[in-house]
């Protein structure tokens, strides 16, 4: 557990995003703004296993006292307030979207009753009734096209959930020559340490090791180090939960990793990136 790094200075970003552009690297930026609030968290060595549900073992073996207090209870007047409080006014939305339905459903239904029971058009005039009816079929459609997308915007919205995996710190002769990271998904990304990227981490840099959509719930990372002086088996997990809607940053630091200490050297933040753009009171 450690504190967030200090942000490096403007011009070894400028020289750092260079490197990184031509060497074809991927490297951001690792420091946080004044607004975000960074966060420590433990990268363990055993997988965390969800807590259990409490029984009912006390309900069971106290089941006759519960029961002989309930025989005991009295009705006791008590003064509540009976004021009504404001309805969401998407229920009457959909009392609204509802009645629709159900008239274009009649409407449709008479009008499927008057076409089975015309046997032929003896007029000209009846082909122009034909094509009117079709119209506001077609009408009603469009309509009932327009409620479900009202129904589908209010319930399935547009998630924006994102996690970006960042490495940092400067490992020195030691640094291993891949890391790797499995999400919940079953993914696994794996990203060799080239020259380049090294170079980058010595500097002060950030390399990205991944940035994607991810689901709003707990769930939990697992880190590998491997190559080099790493044996393979250096692995960690880091729980988080990510929220709906924000981009969330996870950071692991390398800078005091070292093969003989394995994944108990290697450092983690978390923190929720804000995309608002800084306010210029001038």
């Amino acid at each position: 557990m450690t504190h967030a790094r200090r942000p490096p200075h403007r011009a070894a970003l400028v020289a750092l995003a260079a490197l990184a552009l031509s060497a074809g690297a991927v490297a951001t930026r690792a420091a946080t703004t004044p607004t975000e609030t960074v966060t420590e968290v433990k990268v363990e060595r055993v997988r965390p296993r969800p807590a259990k549900l409490a029984t009912l073992r006390f309900l069971k073996a106290n089941r006759d006292f519960i029961r002989s207090r309930y025989d005991v209870t009295r009705d006791h007047p008590v003064a509540a307030s009976g004021g009504a409080t404001a309805v969401d006014p998407r229920f009457l939305a959909y009392q609204r979207l509802l009645a629709g339905v159900l008239g274009a459903r009649d409407t449709v239904a008479r009008d499927d009753d008057a076409a089975r029971s015309r046997e032929y058009l003896a007029r000209v005039g009846e082909l122009a009734d034909l094509e009117t009816q079709l119209d506001r079929m077609e009408r009603l459609l469009a309509a009932q096209r327009e409620r479900l997308g009202v129904v589908q915007a209010d319930f399935t919205g547009h998630p924006l959930t994102e996690l970006i995996v960042v490495a940092s710190g400067d490992p020195g002769a030691d640094a291993p020559a891949r890391l790797s990271v499995a999400l919940e998904t079953g993914d696994t990304l794996v990203t060799a340490l080239d020259d380049a990227q090294r170079a980058v981490l010595a500097r002060g840099g950030a390399v990205e090791l991944w940035r994607g959509f991810v689901e709003p719930r707990a769930q939990v990372l697992d880190l590998a180090l491997g190559g080099g002086a790493w044996p393979d088996a250096s692995h960690g997990y880091l729980s988080l939960d990510p929220p709906r809607d924000r981009i969330t940053v996870v950071r692991f630091d390398l800078g005091a990793a070292h093969p003989a200490a394995g994944i108990g050297g290697v450092r983690a933040s978390v923190w929720l990136h804000d995309t608002r753009l800084p306010r210029s009171d001038g």
